[in-house]
């Protein structure tokens, strides 16, 4: 988080908007100020603030219930030492929504705390003003992640899942070793700073008529066109003791269509081959709700729909998914899944934490080279999508993988899992 301060300007005028979210999952926006004093021309200089504790209000079942959110915003004030106090009243309340919110967010504010500021050596310098901008948004409802009791499942969708298992196991026995050729097409779009808003006061400690403004930038990918990178690989699938492990290595010779290594992929992402079988296995069952939904036809097969969601979705890998499986053979013909958190890679994660943003990861597979009597991937598509604080509904495309599989090999080998060619 980084602010700026004139150079020959008053030093106490450096208001700096922090963003957080009330819900079940905290969410920080990044906040970037500027302030001018009276001459406005002056060269601003960098203050970085970086908070190491952070507290957020509770936000009372009660006003959730009665429809109250919104947003407090709190004037503060941080030291060079990066202590907190609060702006005196009436000025510690800059936006009021409601009085039992306004005073819970107070006190949270009391509790922050950031590192030591680095600031140029200048005379009378003791601080910088800070808003905290707290949220009150009732997000998703609350989950218990003990999972109640369910009904058991009906004879027909029973039927179903083991019959589509079975196919899967299927799938499993031909391919215990198979080598295909991989093509990926992937986009990327960069993080930067986009939207900006202003807001106008006078705070009790500069000279009345005095006025000063602060900018709030957000960070999120770049609405313009991405990167793309085109790659083509020998992919191969081992498993072995029920462990299914996928193998790259460049296609021979080189591709024009490859231009550069994909051994540090961005994502991690299920493999093709296991996602069926992680989602309909008897094992797994009772990790998943099952429902039907309406019979639909992809890549000109009838199929019947299989609605599946987790019980636990913090802790879930999937945490709701769609399965298609043909009618003729009950094999799977398309698969399509929602990640939970603990399925994205650990650096997109560490990426979003630093930005304040929140990922959302959804893959989707199909199954339509038919070989050997069954259905192996055809294609794969992986997009991760980044939103903001109080944008749920609205998504910027961070990465997609539009990934496509064809030219198998197979192999029943008993080594160890290595490429063979």
């Amino acid at each position: 988080m980084t602010g700026f301060i004139s150079a020959a300007g008053r030093n106490r005028k450096l208001p700096l908007a922090l963003r957080t979210t009330v819900c079940v999952t905290a969410i920080i926006l990044l906040g970037c100020g500027l302030i001018w004093g009276r001459q406005e021309f002056d060269t601003p200089i960098p203050i970085v603030l970086k908070p190491v504790k952070t507290v957020y209000p509770k936000y009372p079942d009660h006003l959730k219930k009665e429809g109250i959110a919104g947003e407090v915003i709190v004037s503060v004030w941080v030291d060079e030492k990066g202590n907190v106090k609060i702006a005196s009243k009436p000025f510690h309340i800059i936006r009021s929504l409601h009085p039992e919110l306004d005073e819970l967010a107070v006190s949270a504010a009391k509790e922050w705390k950031f590192a030591p500021l680095i600031v140029p050596k200048k005379n009378n310098f003791d601080g910088v003003g800070n808003f905290l901008s707290f949220l009150f948004d009732p997000g998703e409802s609350s989950e218990v992640e003990d999972a109640a009791p369910r009904e058991p499942l009906s004879r027909e969708l029973l039927t179903l899942l083991d019959r589509s298992w079975a196919s899967c196991e299927k799938m499993e026995d031909v391919a215990d070793f198979y080598l295909c050729r991989e093509r990926i097409k992937e986009n990327i779009k960069n993080i930067v700073n986009v939207g900006d808003g202003f807001m106008w006061g006078t705070p009790d400690d500069i000279d009345a008529g005095e006025m000063w403004r602060f900018q709030v930038y957000c960070f999120v990918p770049d609405l313009g066109l991405p990167k793309t990178n085109r790659y083509i690989n020998e992919y191969q699938i081992t498993s072995r003791n029920s462990r299914v492990t996928e193998l790259r290595t460049p296609a021979k010779p080189l591709s024009n269509e490859r231009n550069s290594m994909y051994e540090k992929k961005p994502l991690s992402f299920p493999i093709p081959m296991s996602v069926s079988s992680r989602l309909l296995a008897p094992g797994f069952r009772d990790e998943y709700d099952y429902f039907f939904g309406e019979d639909e036809k992809i890549l000109g097969k009838n199929c019947r729909v299989i609605e599946i969601m987790a019980r636990k979705k913090k802790s879930a890998p999937i945490r709701k998914a769609t399965v298609w499986v043909e009618r003729k053979s009950d094999r799977v013909v398309k698969a399509e899944v929602e990640c939970g958190e603990t399925a994205i890679d650990k650096r997109i994660l560490a990426e979003c934490r630093e930005l304040y943003l929140v990922p959302h990861m959804t893959a989707t597979y199909e199954y339509d080279n038919d070989i050997k009597g069954i259905r192996l991937p055809s294609q794969s598509k992986i997009v991760l999508d980044y939103s903001q604080l109080g944008r749920r509904n609205k998504r910027d495309t961070r990465i997609k993988l539009a990934i496509s599989y064809d030219k198998y090999r197979f192999f029943t080998v008993s080594t160890e899992p290595k490429i063979i060619k």
